[in-house]
Parts: C-alpha cells; sequence; structure tokens
C-alpha cells in the first residue's frame, strides 16, 4: 500500500482536518499519481457538509486534480512517467454496457466509481484529490497538455467541461447565438436554425427540437433523463443542483 496524507471531513460539517490513509498498489493497468493541485467545487462543500444526504465519513473530498504521474503498471499504454494529467469526477465504470462501450461511462447502468464518496468495485471507499498521492486506471485519467500550468488544469475537470462541453456539443462559435436556460426540470438550448438543419435529429434520445414562429433560434429541449442510482447512492447524470451533460463532471 502507498501511505499518503489528504484532508478529510471526519463527519458532516466538520472542518477539514489532516488525514493519513493508504492508496492501493498500482495494478497492471493503473496509473500513479502526484496530487500537485486540486480545484475546490461547490458540490465538495455540499458532500462535507452532507447537505445532499448520501455523504459517507471520513471524507477526502476533490474531483479536479491536476498531478504528474511517477509510477505506472506493467500493462498501462497511455502514460508513462514524467506525464502531466488530470482525474476528474469518476474513477471506474462497469466498462460493459452500453453506455460504457460507447464512451459515456457517466450514464453507466451499474453506476460509476466516484473520485470521492463513492466505492470501488471491491467495496474500498475512493478518496479524492485534497490529498497528496492517486491511483487511477488509466482508462479514467486525462492527459493534460504541456503548455498548459497544472494549476489551471485543475478547474478544467469539472467547471470547464461542464461549460465547454455543451458548448462543443452544438457547435456553439463566433455568429451564432446560443442561450443555455434552466426550466425546471428540462435543459434548453437555443441553437441557430443552420445548425438545427445540419443534425436533422437529436443527438440525445430525448431531446426533442421545437420551432417557434418568426423566432432567430430554435429551442432543444433535453427533458433530464431517469436518475441511476451509483454504489455509493450518489445520482448519475443529476448531481445536485448540476447537470453535467453530456459529460458528467460532479
Amino acid at each position: 500500500m502507498i501511505q499518503t496524507k489528504g484532508y478529510a471531513a471526519t463527519k458532516a460539517k466538520a472542518p477539514l482536518a489532516p488525514y493519513s490513509f493508504a492508496r492501493r498498489e498500482p495494478r497492471e493497468h493503473d496509473v500513479a499519481i502526484d496530487i500537485k493541485f486540486c480545484g475546490i467545487c461547490h458540490s465538495d462543500i455540499h458532500q462535507a457538509r452532507d447537505e445532499w444526504n448520501r455523504s459517507t465519513f471520513p471524507m477526502v473530498p476533490g474531483h479536479e486534480i491536476a498531478g504528474v504521474v511517477t509510477a505506472v503498471g506493467s500493462k498501462v499504454t497511455k502514460y508513462k512517467v514524467g506525464d502531466k494529467v488530470g482525474v476528474g469526477c469518476f474513477v471506474d465504470s462497469c466498462r460493459v454496457c452500453t453506455s460504457c462501450r460507447e464512451g459515456l461511462e457517466q450514464y453507466c447502468s451499474e453506476g460509476m466509481t466516484l473520485t470521492y464518496n463513492g466505492m470501488e468495485h471491491d467495496g474500498t471507499p475512493t478518496f479524492g484529490g485534497y490529498s497528496e498521492k492517486i491511483v487511477v486506471d488509466e482508462n479514467y485519467v486525462l492527459r493534460m497538455p504541456d503548455h498548459l500550468p497544472l494549476d489551471a488544469c485543475a478547474p478544467l475537470l469539472c467547471a470547464g467541461i461542464t461549460l465547454y462541453s455543451p458548448l462543443k456539443h452544438w457547435h456553439a462559435g463566433p455568429g451564432k447565438k446560443s442561450r443555455p436556460s434552466n426550466d425546471s426540470r428540462e435543459e434548453q438550448w437555443q441553437e441557430p436554425r443552420d445548425l438545427r438543419e445540419q443534425h436533422r435529429g437529436p443527438i440525445h434520445p430525448t431531446a426533442q427540437a421545437e420551432s417557434e414562429p418568426q423566432a432567430e433560434v430554435a429551442v432543444v429541449r433535453v427533458p433530464v433523463p431517469p436518475v441511476a442510482a451509483s454504489r455509493s447512492g450518489t445520482p448519475i447524470g443529476k448531481s445536485g443542483s448540476c447537470w453535467h451533460w453530456p459529460h458528467a463532471c460532479c
């Protein structure tokens, strides 16, 4: 086991305090990472306060992790020692369901394994990035650009991708009109008509395109899908007030 230190909440609303614990030794496909920076997400605060009523303690929060690879398992092919990497909101999934095979592990039918306040397949609790080290399967590690400082990389693992993902998905850019909004339990995205014509059909299976007379944009309304429970009981796709689509981030 790899001994490490971090900051943990020992009970709901307790101040974070120094905490020593162990990470597993790297398995064949694991990457060991020295954590250099970890962003603070609002969900870390909610979880540490048990405001979503699903917290387990002791808890080491943090899912905006940026660091450097220090060791790799014998069958790792994607990373090498010295690489700059990141870890987001989950560190594993079932890998065999339809969503996992399509690269949408955040919608894993069995439930993704959260980076913290979650449970590994073997029943081991997960601890997050408010710590010195972490060990993660290479398939759930992200490469960070060499030219981007690691302190700037960390927020991209949640806040950054939450905004960038829908902008990228709907081809937002200069000259395009867009307006994300929240209507009850539905997410709306205003898309230019020329882009709507290109799509010819919603990518999300429950999305519905609606036309408004004399409107400059079309509204694409995406109802929130049924909530699935992960191994830790945390909803997938709708984590508290955050709707991270198509890439869940916290």
